[in-house]
């Protein structure tokens, strides 16, 4: 009977036991899916680099209304789509990628020896399939606190916030809002705790 076998990163299936024949389709037909899949990731890279590049030029409510209207998208699937081009746009090894396992490493919450770990493993020729990826992740979460954040989803609403002042700021006032912000940026580097981040009044006043 055919089953699966665990290796040191992945599950292998397990051909035994199966007519030659039968085993010789499976292998072909394993081939041609693995051959699409790596096709299939690199369109997806593609859509998220454009997606990211249109995002450029939209305010963040009309970014919502062209994707939704012109491609039926939801903002989860962009967001995983531009995540999934930011992490491995120029990383050829991504192909070896699952879509579901590509989500699982560009996410904020994976951590970078986990995604080192797959990427190695893509470059050893080894498929990274949804289960593989979610076995490696387990592997190096086991010791990490579980009140972590979705890092690259909070830098996703920090970038629309920004955008979304900068559009209604005055364009003539521009280099005022960057300073502004670079301040901001200084004093949270600076700050010990949360609570000893102090924005103060004479910096949010325009001089």
């Amino acid at each position: 009977m055919a089953t699966l076998v665990p290796t040191s990163d992945s599950l292998t299936f397990l051909y035994q036991g199966l007519p030659k024949e039968a085993a010789d389709a499976l292998h072909e037909h394993s081939r041609e899916i693995r051959l699409r899949t790596s096709r299939l990731m690199a369109d997806v890279v593609e859509i998220g680099r454009r997606l990211a590049l249109v995002q450029q030029l939209l305010h963040p409510k009309r970014f919502r209304e062209w994707y939704e209207l012109e491609l039926g998208m939801k903002q989860r699937s962009v967001q995983r789509y531009v995540s999934i081009a930011r992490k491995f746009g120029d990383d050829p090894r991504v192909e070896r990628f699952d879509f579901t396992a590509a989500v699982t490493m560009a996410s904020g919450n994976t951590p970078p020896a986990a995604v080192k770990r797959a990427l190695a493993m893509a470059g050893r020729g080894k498929r990274v399939t949804a289960t593989t990826a979610a076995k490696i992740v387990s592997e190096y979460q086991q010791d990490k606190p579980t009140n972590t954040v979705d890092e690259s989803r909070m830098l996703y609403h920090l970038r629309t916030t920004i955008r979304n002042i900068a559009t209604q700021w005055p364009a003539d006032r521009r280099d005022r809002l960057c300073r502004h912000l670079t301040a901001i940026a200084a004093e949270l580097a600076a700050a010990g705790t949360i609570a000893d981040l102090r924005y103060s009044e004479s910096q949010q006043q325009d001089t």
